[in-house]
């Protein structure tokens, strides 16, 4: 779920008096945690409630996508050229999985995961080390996912709702009406047993 607008606006004033709500490109919420980058590359992480500033750091490359772990204790962002960077939010330790243009990020539910797609192709990656786990090759481009289940993440990208499953080489397209392009959001229910996707 992304906030462009109220929260980041509520967010930014609450820490430091000042308005980027302009400035924001991506944002992710948990129950503990708020992660936005603005224009100028910066990615900050700040505590619910309280908004405390956790985690402030600035890139040399364009930041294309930011996801929290459920349990509030890592951010990754795709950043462009330089890869996957993952935080241990706490340590500011960072680890880094090598790639170009990753996007469509999400975490598994306990958080061990890592879901993007880079130019070489959706995979995962494992939090704490960086190393790939899975690759599912070259398949379409990934706007946005989410960990359904443990074993399953639902992307959206182009005109289509896909599914990837642990085991599984090749991803599942679910039929999505003809005329929905543009697919920009997807979300699961708390069972696994529904995704939804929407378009701009």
């Amino acid at each position: 779920v992304r906030f462009p607008g109220v929260m980041a606006r509520t967010v930014f004033k609450l820490s430091d008096g000042r308005d980027y709500k302009q400035g924001v490109e991506h944002a992710a919420v948990s129950a503990q945690r708020v992660a936005m980058v603005t224009r100028d590359k910066r990615l900050r992480v700040f505590a619910r409630p309280g908004f405390a500033v956790l985690l402030d750091v600035r890139f040399d490359k364009r930041v294309e996508d930011v996801a929290l772990s459920p349990d509030g204790r890592r951010v990754a962002v795709g950043v462009d050229d330089t890869g996957l960077h993952i935080f241990d939010i706490t340590t500011g330790k960072r680890v880094t999985a090598a790639g170009d243009d990753v996007q469509g990020l999400s975490f598994s539910p306990d958080g061990g995961e890592v879901f993007g797609r880079e130019d070489h192709g959706p995979r995962v990656v494992d939090s704490k080390s960086g190393r790939v786990l899975r690759s599912y090759g070259n398949h379409e481009w990934t706007r946005a996912s989410v960990y359904a289940r443990a074993d399953l993440v639902a992307t959206v990208g182009s005109s289509k709702l896909r599914l990837y499953r642990s085991g599984v080489g090749k991803p599942y397209d679910l039929p999505t009406p003809e005329r929905m392009w543009s697919l920009s959001a997807v979300a699961a229910s708390p069972d696994g047993n529904m995704v939804c996707g929407s378009s701009s």
